[in-house]
C-alpha cells in the first residue's frame, strides 16, 4: 500500500496545508516519501508516501522521466502487464517500476491509450506541464482508491483517503 496526494490551485498558507494534509496519509508508505512542485501549473504539489514492492528508489515518485520531463506521474498500484506493454511498444525504461508504463502510454498515444492497455489494480494522478493538464484514473473496479474534490473556487485534491482536506 502507498499513498498518492495531490493539490492543485489551493491559496493562502500553501505550506501549510501542504505539510499538514499530505503527513495524514504517512502510514500509507513507511519507506519514503516525497513532495514536488512546479511553478508552471499554480499551486501544483504531488506528493507520494512509498511502501517498496518493486525497484530501488530509481522507482521513487512523483515520477518524471528524462526522455519526458513535463509528465509528472504518482500511483498506487500494481501493473500486471507492464513487461508485455513494454516489449510490445519497444519503450526505453528508466527504472524497474511497474508504473513508469503508464507515463509511455500516455505520450504514445494519451489517455486513450492508458485505458485500452492497462491490466493492473492501481490509481494514479499524471500532471503534464506541456499541455496543462490534469489526469487522474483507477483500475475498473477501485482495488486502489481514488478520491477527488473539486471545490467551487476551483481547488482540485486528489489522495488516496479522504483524511486531507483543504
Amino acid at each position: 500500500m502507498c499513498g498518492i496526494w495531490a493539490v492543485f490551485g489551493v491559496e493562502g498558507e500553501t505550506l501549510n496545508c501542504v505539510c499538514n494534509n499530505f503527513n495524514k496519509i504517512s502510514h500509507r508508505g513507511p519507506d519514503a516519501l516525497r513532495v514536488e512542485n512546479d511553478s508552471r501549473i499554480k499551486n501544483a504539489f504531488l506528493g507520494f508516501h512509498r511502501l517498496t514492492i518493486l525497484d530501488s528508489l530509481c522507482g521513487m515518485q512523483p515520477m518524471r522521466l528524462y526522455k519526458y520531463p513535463n509528465v509528472f506521474l504518482i500511483c498506487n498500484g500494481e501493473i500486471y502487464n507492464f513487461k508485455q506493454l513494454r516489449d510490445k511498444y519497444n519503450f526505453s525504461y528508466s527504472s524497474k517500476c511497474d508504473i513508469e508504463i503508464i507515463t509511455h502510454l500516455y505520450m504514445n498515444g494519451g489517455a486513450k491509450n492508458i485505458v485500452n492497455n492497462l491490466d493492473g489494480v492501481f490509481a494514479f494522478c499524471l500532471m503534464d506541464m506541456q499541455e496543462n493538464k490534469v489526469l487522474i484514473g483507477r483500475d475498473p473496479y477501485g482495488v486502489r482508491p481514488l478520491f477527488r474534490l473539486l471545490s467551487t473556487d476551483g481547488q482540485l485534491v486528489v489522495c488516496s483517503e479522504t483524511k486531507p482536506e483543504l
